[in-house]
């Protein structure tokens, strides 16, 4: 890592996941699965050392992949689940 640049890869902070609810709500998507959307990702956003805050491009894919896995209990289709990743993956 240069002392001049970051090198770290980009996360999605919280101000962006913030901007992926407001897109995520112009797609139809409802309190409840704005609110499931936040939930299952928040220990990601929220973790205590600053440089783990965020989620990272594996956070999300491995997430992605539970939501797909698991639509049926987290009570998104498929299509808004793309619709997540999407939104989750402009912001890296």
């Amino acid at each position: 890592m240069s002392i001049f640049f970051n090198d770290r890869p980009k996360n999605v902070s919280k101000d962006d996941f913030q901007k992926v609810r407001r897109e995520l709500s112009s797609h139809d998507f409802n309190e409840k699965e704005l609110d499931t959307v936040e939930t299952f990702f928040s220990s990601s956003l929220y973790e205590d050392r600053d440089k783990d805050k965020g989620i990272d491009r594996e956070e999300i894919e491995n997430g992605i992949q539970t939501l797909r896995d698991n639509h049926e209990i987290y009570h998104l289709s498929p299509a808004k689940i793309d619709i997540v990743e999407e939104k989750l993956k402009k912001y890296l």
